[in-house]
This record gives structure tokens, sequence and C-alpha cells, in this order.
């Protein structure tokens, strides 16, 4: 694993990429502009082939300071193993995702910052857009029926990645993620529920593209047979009941 010095940022922004050159630019200019500035993005590209990765380092050189790239050449296969090997690399106190194609609202921070002084984990609504920001939905909370409870989101999750932040209670207890559930959001979400508190906050504080190209699933049809949708639950569960078991331990 490669090394970087400990962030010394309140919040730590995890993105990670691959094949992302579209939109990476209008998602960059929506987080460098963020009313809220204590912040640090901290980026693992997964083997573009395309102009990602130029487009980073030229971000880079304009915010050295805030932007850190990941450069190790190695390739995780998909975007829950991107993220979860990135989130090795957070140290601040507060950690949120971020994907490589939508667009942050300039108050994004500054309104999920108070709430984390509070909450271990918030969710916050998102407006869903497609390839050109036209409107598809105007709530993801509304098309997805979310609201918090662990056995609401084991059936049917409310989690998104990019929509939530969290807490280093949240990090430790989620850490390591295991390499065989579907979704890493949703096992965060699921470990705050039985660990944490949450909030479900109302404000939409950004444009959720939602396109051919998108590594998630989230919000769409499911591609999985019922005997896999029954399967991966069980297995949340399972590693679930290991990590309560591990924190029974460590008190």
């Amino acid at each position: 694993m490669a090394n970087i010095a400990p962030s010394s940022s309140t919040i730590d922004i995890l993105m990670a990429t691959y094949n992302g050159e579209k939109y990476l630019s209008e998602q960059f200019d929506s987080i460098v502009n963020q009313t809220y500035k204590d912040w640090k993005l901290i980026i693992h590209d997964d083997g573009s082939i395309d102009n990602t990765v130029y487009i980073i380092k030229e971000y880079m050189l304009q915010y050295p300071e805030k932007i850190i790239l990941i450069d190790d050449d190695i390739c995780t296969g998909e975007a829950k193993n991107n993220f979860a090997y990135l989130m090795q690399f957070s140290s601040s106190p507060y950690i949120t995702l971020c994907d490589q194609d939508d667009v942050w609202f300039p108050y994004k921070l500054a309104t999920i910052i108070p709430l984390l002084q509070k909450y271990d984990l918030v969710m916050s609504d998102v407006i869903i857009v497609d390839e050109v920001k036209h409107l598809l939905n105007d709530s993801f909370y509304k098309l997805n029926h979310s609201k918090r409870g662990f056995l609401n989101n084991l059936l049917h999750n409310s989690y998104i990645g990019c929509a939530m932040a969290f807490n280093r209670k949240i990090y430790e207890r989620a850490m390591p993620i295991p390499t065989n559930i579907p979704m890493h959001d949703w096992w965060i979400g699921l470990i705050s529920e039985i660990f944490g508190s949450v909030v479900f906050t109302n404000d939409k504080l950004m444009y959720y593209r939602r396109h051919t190209t998108n590594a998630s699933q989230t919000s769409e049809k499911s591609k999985y047979s019922i005997f896999k949708k029954i399967s991966f639950r069980g297995i949340i569960v399972y590693y679930i009941i290991l990590r309560c078991i591990r924190q029974f331990i460590i008190r």
C-alpha cells in the first residue's frame, strides 16, 4: 500500500476514478468551489485508459495542498473494491465518498459538517439527472422510499456512497470492508445502523448523474435474481454478526 502523510483537514473526500474524463473536470470544479474549505481530496484511479489521470494531475498542479492521487498502479477491478482500498488512506475525523461524474452544490460540505458533529453518519438527498443534467427525479429519497433502520435497509437499501459522510467511529467499525459483499455503501450504512447514530437530512446537496456507464445500479431495476438477492443479504448478516462479536471482544 502506498504511503501518504496523515491528513490535516477536517474531512477527507475519497474519489474512486475509472475512465471518467467526460465529467471529471465538472466534478472537480464543484469540489474546489465548496464554501467549506477545510477538506482534502484523495483519489485512486483503477487503471483508466482515457485522459482521467491527466485531468487529475492538472488539478493537482492547481491545488497541490488539496488534491492527492494514490498513484500506485494497483487495479482493484470495480468501484466497490476501489473505495474499500481508498478508505485505508483516510486519517481525517470525517470521511465522505465521491463519484467522479456527479456535481456537488457549493454548500454540500458546509451542510454536512455541523450534522457530523451530532451524528456518526449523515445521508443527504440528491437530485437525479441524466448525462447532460436533465432532470430525471427531484428526490432520491422519494424515488427509493428511503428511511432509516437496519431491517428497512437490509431489505431495501437506502444508502448511496456519494450522499453519505461518516466519522472515525464508523470507519473503525466498517473496516476492513468484506470482499464478497455486493456494495461498500450498503455495508457502511448497515454498520452505522448497528453501531452508530444516523440522520437522513432532507437537504438536496448534489446532482447525481445516471447514465449507461455508471458502475452502480442504485435506483435502477436490479440485475440480480431473487436467489442472488437473498444470498447477498445472508452474507451481509453473517459479516455483521462477526463485527458484533469483534466489538464485544474488544470491549
